[in-house]
């Protein structure tokens, strides 16, 4: 018999949940199936869209310990998209600093 945590009496016992059920919805006709899979594509399109618009660079920032990767216009040279953000990097580094000068005062 289990008992609770500070408990003097049993705690109830845990009834088994049921698994939700599975579905997979599949597409009455030809067209509509024809329609999701466009749908689904379709982010894998506009990424490779960029790419071929521009040249993909992969760089380390050292300073924040990631590798960063950016599609650049090679025309422009202007930055189309890059990951991680610069918003991101810089908490990266924010944070590998904070990390560091804890580590230093021990």
């Amino acid at each position: 018999m289990h008992m609770g945590p500070n408990s003097t009496r049993p705690a109830a016992p845990i009834a088994p949940v049921a698994a939700a059920p599975q579905t997979n919805p599949q597409p009455r006709d030809k067209d509509a199936a024809e329609t999701a899979a466009v749908s689904s594509a379709q982010p894998l399109l506009s990424a490779e869209l960029i790419v071929e618009a521009g040249e993909l660079v992969v760089e380390q920032d050292e300073e924040a310990g990631r590798f960063v990767a950016k599609v650049i216009d090679p025309e422009s040279e202007a930055i189309l998209r890059q990951f991680p953000t610069e918003g991101q990097l810089a908490f990266s580094r924010a944070l590998r600093a904070y990390v560091n000068a804890l580590r230093d005062r021990k």
